[in-house]
């Protein structure tokens, strides 16, 4: 067998003593076969009948070839920055907004108030129910406030009584400090979405009756002749709430979990300062900082370092006391 000048797919005929290994540039040489594709593979030590001739089929790999610059090393994730404080400004001045209702405190710690959904999600763009509204405004409720207006029993009709719905409780007590109400008919409808006016309003029930926007002008462009109008010009005025960019508020358009929380984290005066950036629980639908929602949520579902246990579970227990919240 010849070995010389041997060129990629070359074939040889008649007998042979020596297999060769030939080059190709770029090329890694893989053997000598008994077919162009597939085949056995012949070695010089291999046993072959010398009565026909043979033809051997050189098959080849490309060799894969290294870049003069190896490519960088993908970037680290970005840290969890914290916005600059002033992004989230306590939305108003008490002097100048004194007529808050004396009998509803709201708390002033740094607790979690939202919770989970499923696991490790929060669910940030999800619809909020009347339900959850009323459990989030039990949690953010002084610890005064909450004792005062404990009850465990429910006007409603589709609402039992005595924890026997995980939103019973909740509703019971908020509805008692008349936050929230029932429809005509005498139900609460637990699940029923609520509407950006509906929680605008359920908000503005913390203020005195007779605490009314000064205003002449509408804050924003689609409320003029809307029910709210009065309620949502003065969330508006302190600060509570927001517009979209094109001037409207959008009052019956369902809210989301991320818009109630915003209009929460602005009353209670939340920022990102109160929790421990490095130490806080990070949600698997809530990973984008680039969302404006992002920050809002963190600070929602995280509580300050310093910020006593609060067990929200043993609140929508039958015979539940609000004391339990510490157990």
């Amino acid at each position: 067998m010849q070995s010389a000048n041997v060129l990629p797919g070359d074939f040889y005929i008649g007998a042979f003593a020596t297999v060769t290994t030939p080059v190709r540039s770029g090329n890694t040489f893989l053997g000598w076969f008994t077919q162009s594709v597939g085949g056995a593979r012949v070695f010089d030590t291999t046993a072959i009948t010398q009565t026909v001739n043979h033809t051997l089929y050189a098959q080849w790999t490309q060799t894969p070839t290294t870049p003069s610059v190896l490519p960088a090393p993908p970037s680290p994730p970005a840290p969890h920055m914290p916005p600059d404080p002033s992004d989230f400004p306590v939305p108003f001045d008490p002097p100048d907004f004194p007529n808050f209702r004396e009998d509803i405190k709201l708390t002033d710690t740094h607790f979690a108030y939202l919770i989970g959904v499923d696991g490790d999600r929060i669910n940030p763009t999800g619809q909020l129910t009347r339900a959850e509204t009323a459990t989030i405004l039990l949690r953010i409720l002084s610890e005064e406030t909450l004792a005062y207006f404990w009850t465990l029993e429910n006007p409603f009709l589709d609402v039992p009584d005595n924890g026997g719905a995980w939103f019973s409780n909740a509703v019971a007590v908020v509805n008692a400090a008349d936050l929230i109400q029932g429809m005509p008919d005498g139900s609460f409808q637990p699940s029923r979405f609520i509407t950006r006016a509906e929680a605008v309003t359920i908000l503005i029930r913390k203020l005195d009756e007779d605490m009314h926007f000064a205003g002449t002008a509408d804050l924003f462009s689609d409320i003029s002749e809307h029910w709210a109008r009065d309620a949502i010009n003065l969330a508006g005025r302190l600060g509570w709430v927001a517009g979209y960019e094109d001037g409207r508020f959008q009052p019956n358009a369902n809210i989301s979990r991320a818009e109630f929380v915003t209009m929460v984290n602005r009353i209670l005066g939340r920022t990102t300062e109160d929790i421990q950036i490095a130490d806080m629980h990070v949600w698997t639908d809530n990973l984008d900082q680039s969302r404006c929602y992002y920050w809002l949520i963190q600070i929602a579902s995280n509580s300050a370092p310093d910020a006593p246990y609060r067990n929200w579970a043993a609140l929508q227990l039958p015979n539940a006391r609000p004391e339990d919240v510490y157990s």
